[in-house]
C-alpha cells in the first residue's frame, strides 16, 4: 500500500509542475498580447484631428451639408470648420475663378472652382503616434486643384492622399497624389462652368474625368488598370476607358485651319435669314459684317483659299509650306468705286473658357495682310487690315474686350497707331505670311473668363488671311 502512495505523490507532483509552467506561458502570453495590443493601439489608432479643414468662401453660392444631414448650411465667417463626411457645394451659376479654398490640417489647400460638389470621405491620423495621415475626397462634379504639403513639413511618417470619382455606371476611379504636388482633377459636364465650348462637343451625353499634375505625381488605379503621370502630363478616363499619358495641354479653338466646312456653309450663317432650316450653317466659326462708317457699302466677303507661308528661294514655284485652308477677309474696288467708308468683315466663335484654372493661355495665328488702303490703322487706329477681338469677364463679372489690332501699311501722311488701352497695335511685314504668339495669360491680368473670340478686317479696302489658329491653355 505504500508503493502505491509514493506514486500517486510524484503524479500530483507532476501535474502540480506542469500547471504551474502552463499557468506562467499564459501569464507571458497575456503579458505579452496586452503589449502587443498596446503597441498596436499607440501605433495605429486612428482619430480625425479636430479641426480638420477650415473653409475661406470668396463668393455667395457656397453652402455645406453636414455628415448625416440634409440641410444645407450657409459657411460662417471669419473661417469654417470641415469635417469628415461633410459636402461643400458650389453653385455653377457663380462669377469664374476660385469660389472657396478648403486650408486642411497640415497646411495643403484646396482651390473649389463654380459647379463643385466635393465630399471630405476620410481625414485620419494616428492617434498616439506619428505614423500614419490619410485624406480621402470625393468628387462628384466640377474642378478641384490640390496644392499639398511639402514632405519635409509634415508630422507624419506615411502620408496618403486620395481622389475618388465614380462616373454614373462605371467603376470607381482612385487617384494617388504624391505629397508636395499641384494637382487638378475635373469632371468634364456639357452643363458644367469649367467645361469649354471646345470640351463640350466632346461628351454628347457622357461624363469624362480628367486628372493633371501640375508638379509632382499621380497614380491612378481604375478596374485592373493603373498608370502614372508626373510633371505636365493628364490621364482622362471616358466611357469606362483609361488613357495614356498625355501632355497636359487643350486645344479651345474650334476649326483651327477651316477644314470643318466649306465656304457657303461659313457664309450661311451672314446670307441666308435664320428663317431658313434645311441647310447646313458652321457651327465653329460664324461669319458676320457690320458697318464700322454710317453708309458704308455692305461689301465685305469671306473666303476660303489656298497659300504658301514658305517657297523654294531656287525654285519659286515650289513650296515648301502649303497652307491648304486659309480664312480670307476680302473687300476691294468694287466696279471703279473706290471705298470711302469702313466695313468689318470676320468670323466669330464661342470659347466659353474659365481661365482662372491655367498657367498659360496662348494664341498663336499663321497670317498675313494681302491689300491695305487704308494708312496704319486709320484716322483713330481703329480700323485694323486684320483684328483678334478677345471677348472676357474681369473678377467683377463685367464684359470687356481686348483687340491685337494689326497693320502692315506704314506710310507717311494720315493714320494713326492707337493709344487706346483696349488695344494693342501690332505691324506686320506687307504681303508676308509671319507667325504669330500673343501671351493672353500674361497680357490680360484682369481676365476671368473667355466668352468669344473675333477676328476680322476692317478699313476702306483690304484683304487679309489667317489660318492655324490655336487657343492652347497649359
Amino acid at each position: 500500500m505504500s508503493g502505491v502512495t509514493v506514486r500517486s505523490t510524484e503524479e500530483y507532483t507532476r501535474i502540480a509542475w506542469r500547471l504551474i509552467i502552463l499557468g506562467f506561458l499564459a501569464f507571458c502570453l497575456v503579458i505579452a498580447g496586452s503589449c502587443y495590443l498596446a503597441w498596436r493601439v499607440k501605433a495605429f489608432a486612428r482619430t480625425q484631428p479636430a479641426e480638420p479643414g477650415t473653409l475661406d468662401t470668396y463668393i455667395s453660392g457656397i453652402e455645406i451639408i453636414r455628415a448625416g444631414l440634409v440641410q444645407p448650411e450657409l459657411p460662417t465667417p471669419p473661417k469654417t470648420v470641415i469635417y469628415e463626411g461633410d459636402r461643400i457645394n458650389v453653385s455653377s451659376t457663380a462669377p469664374a475663378g476660385i469660389a472657396a479654398t478648403v486650408t486642411l490640417f497640415d497646411g495643403s489647400k484646396l482651390d473649389i472652382w463654380p459647379g463643385t460638389s466635393l465630399i471630405f470621405e476620410k481625414v485620419q491620423t494616428t492617434r498616439f503616434s506619428s505614423r500614419n495621415q490619410e485624406v480621402a475626397l470625393r468628387l462628384e462634379s466640377g474642378l478641384v486643384r490640390l496644392r499639398l504639403a511639402s514632405e519635409a513639413s509634415q508630422q507624419y511618417q506615411d502620408v496618403h492622399y486620395s481622389v475618388f470619382v465614380q462616373q454614373a455606371g462605371y467603376s470607381v476611379e482612385q487617384a494617388l497624389l504624391k505629397p508636395g504636388g499641384s494637382y487638378r482633377v475635373r469632371l468634364l459636364d456639357a452643363n458644367a462652368p469649367t467645361t469649354s465650348a471646345s470640351e463640350q462637343e466632346r461628351l454628347k451625353q457622357t461624363t469624362i474625368s480628367e486628372y493633371v499634375v501640375e508638379q509632382g505625381g499621380i497614380t491612378l488605379a481604375y478596374n485592373s488598370q493603373s498608370r502614372s503621370i508626373s510633371n505636365q502630363q493628364k490621364l482622362e478616363i471616358a466611357q469606362g476607358s483609361l488613357s495614356q499619358p498625355k501632355p497636359a495641354e487643350w486645344q479651345l479653338a474650334r476649326d483651327s485651319n477651316f477644314t470643318d466646312f466649306t465656304a457657303q456653309e461659313y457664309n450661311n450663317n451672314a446670307t441666308v435669314p435664320v428663317s431658313v432650316t434645311d441647310i447646313v450653317r458652321a457651327d465653329t466659326w460664324r461669319v458676320f459684317g457690320s458697318l464700322y462708317s454710317p453708309e458704308a457699302e455692305e461689301d465685305g466677303y469671306f473666303y476660303i483659299v489656298g497659300g504658301c507661308a514658305q517657297r523654294s528661294t531656287e525654285q519659286p514655284n515650289n513650296c515648301l509650306r502649303p497652307l491648304i485652308n486659309v480664312a480670307q477677309f476680302h473687300r476691294d474696288i468694287t466696279e471703279g468705286i473706290d471705298h470711302t467708308k469702313s466695313f468689318r468683315t470676320g468670323i466669330t466663335q464661342t470659347i466659353d473658357l474659365d481661365t482662372t484654372a491655367y498657367s498659360d493661355l496662348e494664341l498663336s495665328f499663321t497670317g498675313r495682310i494681302y491689300e491695305q488702303s487704308l494708312n496704319r490703322a486709320g484716322d483713330i487706329g481703329e480700323e485694323c487690315a486684320l483684328a483678334i477681338a478677345i471677348f472676357y469677364y474681369n473678377p467683377a463679372d463685367q464684359l470687356g474686350s481686348t483687340t491685337y489690332c494689326f497693320y502692315a501699311r506704314d506710310d507717311q501722311g494720315p493714320g494713326s497707331i492707337s493709344n487706346k488701352e483696349y488695344i494693342r497695335s501690332i505691324k506686320l511685314p506687307f504681303r508676308q505670311w509671319t507667325d504669330q504668339t500673343i501671351d493672353l495669360k500674361g497680357d490680360l491680368s484682369n481676365m476671368r473668363r473667355i466668352s468669344h473670340l473675333e477676328i476680322y478686317a476692317n478699313g476702306h479696302d483690304y484683304i487679309s488671311e489667317i489660318t492655324n489658329i490655336r487657343l492652347v491653355a497649359k
